[in-house]
């Protein structure tokens, strides 16, 4: 029985797929470390200093659910908020309990885009 090509270059291929998840989770990590940067300066801030960081996308998908006037913008923006983080904290314990490494790293940055969408919704400005 003779291997088909595609076969042969499996173990090439996990390599290169695994350099390229390598370079992205530094990216990540990265990206992470410079939102902190941004950040912990405006979260040490005394509470009376105005901070005006605005994303235009979250505001607009909360004015839109807002229209019906039933519920305060506020509440809408902290339950997206904590649902974000929820999302992304469940797949991180998930991402512990995995039964590989490999596994619990894919969990592991399943979890970046909701805590991303968390970071996003937490610092929309809808003054």
């Amino acid at each position: 029985m003779t291997a088909t090509p595609g076969r042969l270059d499996l173990p090439a291929r996990r390599r290169r797929h695994a350099r390229l998840i390598a370079a992205l989770t530094t990216l990540i990590g990265a990206c992470a470390e410079a939102a902190g940067e941004v950040y912990r300066p405006i979260a040490a801030a005394p509470p009376d200093t105005a901070v005006t960081e605005r994303s235009e996308e979250a505001a607009t998908v909360l004015r839109e659910l807002m229209v019906c006037g039933e519920l305060a913008a506020d509440d809408v923006l902290d339950e997206a908020v904590d649902s974000a983080v929820l999302t992304g904290l469940l797949a991180l314990q998930e991402a512990r309990t995995a039964s590989d490494p490999s596994t619990a790293a894919e969990l592991c940055l399943s979890a970046v885009p909701h805590i991303a969408l968390a970071v996003t919704l937490a610092s929309a400005d809808l003054d």
